[in-house]
């Protein structure tokens, strides 16, 4: 029985392997899957994606321009944190063209969005959509490297002091189980220090923030975070055109892409309706495209914002997190063979 057992079983893992591929496969394609109004349905946070709203979808209304706002509504578990909840991160008014509502968008922040349509005279909503955007697992990859990192750094740490320590506390090592109850427990509050979300935080007090076009700082999740705006720097003929609104990446894993946060035929813009907020550090830069007479050639305009960084406050909780993990790998590394603990109990 154990012998037909053994020769079945390369198959059956086998099996379970290519099956557990083939499902991984399905569930990835499904995340692209597009939906009726966005595309694809569930968004990753800091992809591009596409907002389109068919001319049946905004009812009576007629115009030329309705006021597209984006508005996080709520965080995601474990999000970056980078908009607060309840503020407007993107205002523009765009253009109805032949399709409605086309724009390609891209939110920093995971977490629950509402996106409304409103005409720009009234401020009637047309149309609300709710939106989720999720995290993508690349972004904790170098969490998770990190963690992994620091584990088996201070195990093999502790294996090479097991020997001082053993002759030192000989006694502190006899019970392995219940030890070993304790680092895992240890472990585990570790993680949760690192890894639970914690509650939102006051805004630092002494940052002045400028209103006028120049230096703006990023939000960080700040609920005073003042909206860069786009009237004055780009567009500031009044007519209509074709806004791009883009930022260079510096975090490691995207470091040097170049992420599109807005594209798409825009009305004419002024500071009024017209800004987003500048979710982290470096420079953004604007493109708008517009034609000053029907019939000639596009001109060009170009615009810049630099975001400064904001000093995050101490984060006590994840020092201490990371401190109690590398102290429970130092621990479990210089626990003593169980052979070793057992010859050093019982002499005399």
């Amino acid at each position: 029985m154990k012998n037909g057992l053994g020769l079945v079983m390369p198959f059956l893992w086998a099996s379970v392997i290519l099956g557990s591929l083939a499902f991984s496969i399905h569930l990835y394609r499904q995340t692209y899957r597009a939906g009726t109004v966005f595309t694809p349905a569930v968004p990753r946070m800091q992809r591009p994606f596409d907002f389109k709203a068919d001319k049946k979808d905004l009812g009576a209304f007629t115009g030329p321009v309705l006021l597209l706002s984006v508005k996080k509504e709520r965080n995601a578990l474990w999000s970056t944190r980078y908009w607060n909840p309840g503020s407007v991160v993107l205002e523009v008014p765009v253009q109805v063209t032949s399709c409605g509502i086309c724009v390609r968008l891209a939110l920093w922040d995971a977490g629950q969005y509402s996106v409304d349509l409103s005409d720009p005279g009234t401020g009637r909503v047309v149309s609300r959509s709710s939106l989720k955007v999720v995290v993508p697992l690349s972004v904790y990859r170098n969490d998770v490297l990190l963690l992994g990192a620091i584990l088996a750094l201070s195990f093999l740490s502790g294996r090479l002091a097991s020997g001082t320590l053993f002759q030192i506390l000989p006694q502190a090592f006899q019970n392995r189980k219940k030890y070993g109850i304790f680092l895992a427990g240890l472990v585990f509050f570790a993680l949760g220090l690192i890894l639970l979300p914690y509650p939102e935080t006051a805004p630092p007090r002494g940052h002045t923030i400028s209103h006028s076009p120049g230096p703006t700082f990023e939000s960080e999740g700040r609920p005073d975070a003042v909206p860069a705006f786009l009237g004055t720097n780009v567009g500031q003929g009044g007519s209509g055109g074709v806004l791009r609104i883009w930022h260079h990446m510096d975090n490691w894993t995207e470091f040097g892409r170049t992420l599109t946060l807005f594209e798409g035929p825009v009305g004419p813009l002024s500071p009024r309706n017209a800004f987003f907020l500048p979710p982290d550090d470096g420079r953004y830069f604007l493109t708008f495209w517009h034609s000053a007479y029907p019939g000639l050639s596009f001109e060009e305009e170009n615009g810049l914002f630099r975001a400064h960084p904001v000093s995050p406050p101490f984060p006590a909780g994840i020092y201490l997190g990371l401190a109690l993990l590398s102290f429970a790998g130092f621990s479990r590394g210089a626990l003593p063979p169980a052979g070793k603990v057992s010859r050093r109990s019982n002499r005399p």
